[in-house]
């Protein structure tokens, strides 16, 4: 058998000090910020950006495959989940 640690070890308590937490986690929003600065790259003319064009062009061919699927999935999941709903009346009726 394994012994487990006494619950009051570690309860919540940080492995580092207050200084390196505050300076780790302020460097880690400048990546994050930075990261989430560059993410729409110019194309061409500074009005168009590729994550701009890339949802120009998925559009229309998400807009077509919800289209086509979408009634399909929803008729599906409706159907599975009266079905569970009628099992679980069926188990309470015994």
């Amino acid at each position: 058998m394994i012994a487990q640690p006494p619950s009051d070890i570690g309860a919540g308590d940080s492995i580092l000090s207050n200084g390196p937490s505050v300076n780790s986690t302020d460097a880690l929003q400048e990546l994050a910020k930075a990261l989430l600065s560059k993410r729409d790259i110019a194309i061409g003319n500074k009005d168009m950006t590729l994550e701009g064009l890339v949802r120009e062009i998925l559009r229309p061919l998400l807009r077509e495959w919800l289209d086509q699927n979408l009634p399909y999935l929803i008729e599906r999941l409706v159907k599975k989940e009266i079905d569970h709903m009628v099992n679980r009346a069926e188990r309470l009726d015994l």
